[in-house]
């Protein structure tokens, strides 16, 4: 009896994992960057490398201001994610201390 159940479990789950999956997959393969799509930055950069512009005299099209709005908002939230204090932004002290010992 407690097998029949646990098999159950894992059959849901397994369901639950391939329903996953098939969103994620109709997600990347619909190549849209509407808000709500977790690669709307990927596909939004894509297509400007795709326009091949060089400059914003070309980039006037409705599409392009759209693509370029979803990639300032893309800047914004790694912006965010990235600390104040980096270990790039500490001025290196190692070098100084070891030029000054010897």
């Amino acid at each position: 009896m407690a097998g029949r159940a646990r098999n159950w479990r894992m059959a849901d789950k397994e369901q639950k994992e391939v329903e996953e999956l098939q969103a994620t997959i109709a997600e990347v393969s619909a190549d849209n960057w509407s808000a709500n799509s977790r690669y709307r930055c990927f596909f939004a950069a894509q297509q400007y490398y795709l326009l091949n512009s060089s400059g914003p005299e070309e980039e006037t099209a409705p599409e392009a201001k759209k693509m370029l709005d979803v990639l300032a908002q893309c800047r914004e939230e790694l912006y965010l994610k990235i600390p104040k204090d980096t270990p790039a932004s500490r001025p290196i002290q190692l070098m100084a201390t070891a030029v000054s010992q010897k």
